[in-house]
């Protein structure tokens, strides 16, 4: 089916997206980046408009097509400072900026993947509001939910006419309407060995999840196989578009439930079981399997079984045994991954491994890619810098840029001597922003805690201490980094003369296995005393001032404000004046029915872990002022949290404020421009008036 989205804007109305002139990279004396001088000396922290993080970014999602003809992306709509077009760049004339297609219709586009050809993909969501039924996702499953639909168009380059040929279409209403709301189309492969065909993702008007071909040529969708059933598929081989793995749950005679790996044989071709790969629900083993090396043919898994830190390791499919040396390891994080080559010159071939430290980083054993990632860093001081896309034997690289100071911005490097400025995705002085450190601190039980703390720019002790907002993340099975802040939370609040605390509290993973089983049925507990002692640490040490303390999370995070808001006074009382929830878990026996009851894997995999305090039952504790936050199209964490935490601390006299946004969901991509502005200043007045928190430091 095609639709008309809008017709191709000229780009020369986006001035910021004008390429900067070529530099040499790999001169002996390399500058900075295109256009500019050395860094400059941090300077005092002046406030960011909230303008800097509501406006759609300038440019985000670049890819660099293979032919190397064309770079697609996301862009600014001209004249449009909340919206996203689809934008393609000519690399014969990189001057002219991008053609820039704007959406129609309520649509707002999230991403693009490159198929083949000329044709690539565009993921967009679509505000929707009915009965979900039997359809399966999240939402409430009698009456109406109000959320946000998947959608994928595929086009190519002149973007005249956009038509969704990877979902099928089909007359009954009620399946068409499960469809919509249950695709969630992906790129399973590329297959570099087949012109004008790619593998994907997608359903059956049987509403299978299915993996099937595509030809970006005729737009046939010819199904491969099925991936409904007891087993899921995995690391799918860009040779043969089969995959490589499978894996189920195994019931054991005592009621457990263990995950169970098969892989391929690479002299069969056959699956077989590898009962070294059996893992135990409840143990809660990193045990991924993610990548093949054809010449061996053994298969790399990053794993945490024989150490605290993932580390990876080659595995043979036919002795069944793991090698009894780690392939990489290091010695501060875990490993999370490979590289591996994915075009038909270097395919399979091992590139680099990749591991999660303050960012996540590569370690190349390719040696094209360690001279232009070392000579990029050269280039680019004191920012992280990622390899998005390598071509022709390097003499074409996509290049992406950022670190907390720096928002991201996208580069071209040529011929690997001269470095393009694609333009960066926004745009602020980063002299004027703190930056943002990985530090430990010791907890009250001894236990030695990552914390990511950012403090004002050009901030000295001499000036006095500082305020501080502590800011846990959600998940809680999740983790911080330092690079740029999308969510403006971090560099809004220092630059504002706060010190911004990121606690990676037990529970954590990333950091080791010890700290992310140290969470379990800690809820509330030693969970939040960790929140409380990284903000005490800072204390401790002259940064921050104990009576000028706020707390601001989302997610579970929210779940940690409203905790932080009812915990008793007394010895284990926390330091805060005042805390924000942001789409928070108020009702922990609801989210354990709801999110966990259904499921047995699910119960006993992350179930037994979420015990602890209930902000919904101490409502009547609440001892601070507390900000509630929610979006209306929340269907993870729903409103009815914030909705009944709220009503039941105003019907008992306490000082609280709900805030519902309007559209807004649960993940970051359905965060909108109007909800920043909304929020950012909501909360930055909160702190302000209804906390008495002000900003800047204070002598004595």
């Amino acid at each position: 089916m095609k639709r008309r989205l809008g017709l191709v804007a000229g780009a020369a109305a986006v001035a910021a997206l004008a390429v900067a002139a070529a530099v040499p990279v790999l001169a002996q004396q390399a500058p900075t980046r295109a256009g500019t001088a050395a860094p400059a000396v941090p300077q005092v922290a002046r406030p960011i408009d909230v303008e800097v993080f509501a406006q759609a970014p300038l440019i985000s999602g670049l890819q660099l097509v293979d032919d190397g003809r064309k770079i697609i992306g996301l862009a600014r709509v001209p004249g449009k400072t909340d919206e996203l077009g689809v934008a393609v760049w000519d690399m014969n004339n990189l001057e002219a900026g991008p053609r820039i297609t704007p959406p129609r219709n309520n649509i707002r586009f999230q991403g693009v993947s490159f198929l083949d050809g000329d044709r690539f993909a565009i993921f967009a969501n679509t505000p929707w509001t009915g009965n979900i039924g039997g359809c399966g996702g999240e939402g409430e499953q009698v009456g109406s939910t109000a959320t946000w639909i998947f959608q994928d168009y595929v086009t190519n380059f002149e973007m005249q006419e956009f038509d969704q040929p990877l979902r099928p279409r089909v007359r009954n209403d009620d399946i068409q309407r499960c469809i919509n709301l249950s695709t969630n189309t992906s790129v399973l492969n590329r297959l570099p060995f087949e012109d004008d065909v790619v593998l994907v993702a997608t359903l059956n008007e049987r509403l299978e999840s299915i993996a099937a071909r595509y030809n970006v040529r005729t737009e046939q969708l010819t199904e491969v196989m099925s991936l409904a059933g007891s087993w899921g598929h995995g690391l799918w081989n860009g040779r043969t578009a089969l995959p490589m793995l499978r894996e189920r749950i195994r019931t054991e005679s005592d009621g457990s439930n263990t995950f169970v790996t098969e892989l391929r044989n690479p002299q069969s071709g056959q699956f077989e079981a590898q009962p070294a790969l059996d893992n135990p629900v409840r143990e809660r083993n990193t045990i991924d399997v993610v990548g093949f090396d054809e010449e061996s043919g053994k298969y790399y898994v990053v794993t945490d079984r024989f150490s605290d830190l993932a580390r990876v390791y080659m595995y043979d499919p036919i002795t069944k045994k793991f090698d009894a040396e780690p392939a990489f390891a290091h010695p501060r994080y875990s490993a999370t991954g490979v590289v591996l080559g994915s075009g038909r010159e270097d395919f399979g071939r091992l590139l680099g491994f990749t591991y999660g430290a303050a960012v996540g980083e590569v370690f190349w054993v390719d040696p094209v890619r360690r001279n232009i990632q070392q000579a990029l860093e050269r280039a680019l001081p004191g920012r992280q810098v990622t390899l998005s896309s390598v071509q022709d034997g390097g003499n074409r690289v996509l290049v992406r840029s950022e670190s907390s100071r720096h928002p991201p911005a996208w580069h071209l490097l040529l011929n690997q001597r001269e470095l393009k400025l694609l333009g960066p995705e926004r745009i602020v002085d980063p002299n004027t922003l703190g930056e943002t450190r990985l530090e430990f601190f010791t907890a009250r039980d001894g236990k030695r805690v990552p914390s990511f703390v950012t403090l004002p720019a050009g901030w000295t002790p001499e000036q006095g201490r500082l305020p501080a907002i502590v800011v846990p993340h959600g998940g809680p099975w999740a983790r911080d980094d330092a690079g740029w802040d999308f969510s403006g939370w971090v560099q809004y609040f220092a630059s504002r003369g706060f010190a911004v605390v990121q606690p990676q509290y037990r529970g954590t993973p990333g950091f080791g296995r010890a700290l992310w089983l140290a969470g379990d049925r800690e809820w509330g507990k030693a969970m939040q005393d960790d929140k409380d002692d990284s903000v005490l640490d800072l204390v401790n040490r002259g940064i921050v001032d104990r009576n000028r303390i706020a707390m601001h999370g989302y997610s579970y995070g929210g779940y940690a404000a409203f905790a932080a808001a009812v915990r008793p006074n007394g010895p284990n009382a926390g330091p805060f004046r005042c805390a924000i929830a942001g789409a928070g878990v108020a009702n922990l026996e609801r989210i354990q029915n709801e999110l966990f009851g259904a499921s047995r894997i699910q119960r006993e995999f992350q179930g037994d872990t979420v015990f602890g305090l209930d902000p919904q039952e101490q409502v009547r504790n609440t001892n601070i002022p507390l900000l509630i936050y929610t979006g209306d199209r929340d269907v993870r964490v729903p409103p009815f949290h914030s909705r009944d935490f709220y009503r039941a601390a105003s019907a008992a006299g306490k000082n609280v404020e709900l805030l519902m946004l309007r559209d807004m969901g649960h993940q970051g991509n359905l965060w909108f421009p109007d909800h920043f502005r909304q929020l950012l200043p909501r909360i930055e007045s909160f702190i302000k008036n209804e906390c008495g928190i002000q900003p800047g430091p204070i002598r004595g």
